[in-house]
């Protein structure tokens, strides 16, 4: 399951625009913090008369400081590798999530300065031990890392739309 699967699922939210924003957070936070075993089943949902509703986050580690595993367990549009993230990328989980490419870029300009923000605060706070707080700074420097590209790609994809005016960016070709 991807996560298109996951947004097709907005219809059975009990409040629609609710749950695909909870989605839409949950995969941009997992990219910053470089957790790549984000997948499908480590989201779950309440379930209600009325519909359902995400249940909170769980599962949320920095995979990628400990050198294990790359690519992503999901696609990000068609990006495996959060640093490979481009315009088109933006573009194509959009349009999965139900959502314009304004919106994400409104989420990821929100979110990946407050990760960059305390990230930092947290691995320097005095409630570590000296190896923790080590192993905190390397994950803070990587929020950093992947904070600045998603900000990079949202201020390109921003510029391609004041361009293009609304609606897609591009999607991107592939070969048969």
């Amino acid at each position: 399951m991807g996560f298109r699967s996951l947004f097709e699922m907005a219809p059975q939210f009990m409040v629609p625009t609710h749950g695909t924003t909870a989605l839409v957070r949950w995969a941009l936070f997992n990219m910053l913090i470089g957790n790549s075993d984000a997948h499908a089943k480590n989201i779950s949902f309440f379930k209600y008369r009325l519909g359902i509703s995400p249940a909170p986050a769980y599962d949320l580690v920095s995979t990628r400081v400990y050198d294990v595993v790359s690519e992503m367990a999901m696609a990000f549009g068609d990006a495996l590798l959060a640093e490979e993230v481009t315009a088109s990328d933006l573009d194509i989980f959009a349009t999965d999530a139900g959502i314009t490419v304004d919106e994400l870029i409104k989420e990821i300009e929100a979110m990946a300065p407050a990760a960059l923000e305390h990230a930092f605060e947290l691995a320097t706070s005095n409630m570590y031990t000296d190896e923790e707080r080590a192993l905190l700074l390397n994950i803070a420097e990587l929020v950093r890392t992947q904070a600045t590209h998603l900000l990079g790609v949202a201020s390109a994809s921003r510029r391609l739309l004041r361009l293009k005016g609304p609606g897609r960016i591009l999607a991107k070709t592939k070969s048969i």
